[in-house]
């Protein structure tokens, strides 16, 4: 296992080198004078300035890393803002999938359908499927649930663009790196999530027109990716926290 640097505070390593670089620089321009002039108060004044400008510099740098650990604090707390509002949102589909498929059923029984077998009465399948569709309580459950999705994703855009366009506190060029897999579980998070939103307007689409095959498919898919989205982007922020 390989050790690294620890998170909180931490300079990106391209300002550590400039600062140590600007540090030299200066040393060596307040010696300057010591060859140039023989007199105490001009080594003095030089030492002085060069003392003043490493305070400086030194403040400046300070100054960054402070706002380098703030913005990452915000994006780790919208990030697990989106994995609560993605379990939200999950818990609310899911039970609006099964409240459907149980009305479905139900309906399909009442008007001698079969309940359980697809192919006994494909028209009385259809007719059960937009039945429960329309009831009231399922819309509103498709409103909470999508009104909940949108908000994870709103929380998941805004810790992204952090994610992408925050400077890096830690650079580790090892593939599997704390730091590399927490960005690519991210990205992978992203990548999901976007085809999940697909999966969630084709089961829609599936309900309104009664199409059984197509609503169970899509259904149980946009289920599985949704219960496996809040755990992808928790393990994403587990990761940068082990010594990987």
């Amino acid at each position: 296992m390989v050790s690294r640097v620890a998170k909180q505070p931490c300079v990106p390593i391209g300002t550590t080198m400039s600062r140590s670089f600007l540090l030299v620089l200066l040393v060596l321009l307040s010696s300057l004078p010591s060859f140039s002039s023989p007199s105490d108060s001009a080594r003095s004044d030089a030492a002085a300035q060069a003392a003043a400008s490493v305070t400086s510099i030194q403040q400046d740098l300070d100054r960054f890393v402070e706002r380098q650990v703030s913005v990452a604090r915000v994006h780790r707390a919208f990030a697990f803002t989106t994995a609560g509002l993605l379990l939200i949102g999950d818990a609310l589909g899911t039970y609006h999938f099964f409240a459907l498929q149980a009305s479905g059923h139900a309906y399909c029984r009442a008007h001698g359908g079969g309940g359980e077998s697809e192919t006994a009465n494909p028209a009385v399948f259809k007719a059960g499927i937009l039945q429960a569709w329309s009831d009231p309580q399922s819309q509103m459950f498709r409103v909470l649930h999508g009104g909940t999705i949108t908000l994870a994703t709103i929380s998941y855009t805004a810790t992204a663009t952090m994610e992408l366009t925050m400077p890096r506190m830690i650079t580790d060029d090892r593939p599997l790196s704390s730091v590399n897999v927490h960005r690519d579980l991210f990205l992978l998070h992203a990548g999901l999530m976007l085809a999940n939103i697909g999966l969630g307007f084709v089961e829609s689409y599936a309900l309104s027109k009664g199409n059984h095959d197509l609503v169970v498919g899509a259904g149980i898919t946009h289920m599985v990716v949704g219960l496996a989205l809040p755990v992808i982007v928790t393990a994403s922020g587990l990761a940068y926290r082990l010594n990987l």
